[in-house]
């Protein structure tokens, strides 16, 4: 069965047409790159629980610019939904809770990490600049899963 579904993806993840996508992507991403850093200049402050997303598919123009970068998408259960983060503060994170190597929590997790974050609003964007962690607390609740 493995066999079977890696000789439909591999050929199409290694076609021509793909690989320019993303190609395009990353130089689009670099031609945009100036734009993702300006804000509006007010801090907004967000307290917002640590959501466990299986697929951790972003922004595909700003996704490896910020990826370069050493900044994370992480998932949120409520707004702002994702955040980009540097992962000097994601490593503050409780590894014991929430570790954003793999998947995020276990699946027996009963606890949820509610982080507290400061950035700005994108001036041309919807979105906001990478946010800075201030702090968490961890809640005793199961952490919300969405693929």
């Amino acid at each position: 069965m493995r066999n079977k579904i890696l000789e439909v993806i591999v050929p199409i993840l290694f076609s021509p047409i793909v690989i320019l996508g993303f190609i395009l992507s990353i130089i689009i991403s670099i031609f945009l790159y100036p734009f993702f850093r300006v804000s509006t200049g007010k801090s907004i402050i967000f307290e917002v629980p640590i959501k466990i997303k299986g697929l951790k598919v972003g922004y595909i123009f700003r996704g490896p610019i910020e990826n370069i970068l050493g900044n994370k998408l992480l998932f949120f259960s409520e707004y702002p939904y994702t955040l980009f983060v540097n992962q000097k503060y994601i490593e503050q994170l409780p590894k014991e809770i929430y570790n954003h190597d793999d998947i995020g929590y276990s699946i027996k997790q009963k606890q949820t990490v509610v982080a507290i974050f400061e950035t700005k609003k994108l001036k041309f964007f919807d979105g906001y600049f990478p946010a800075k962690l201030i702090s968490y607390k961890i809640i005793d609740r199961e952490p919300e899963f969405s693929k």
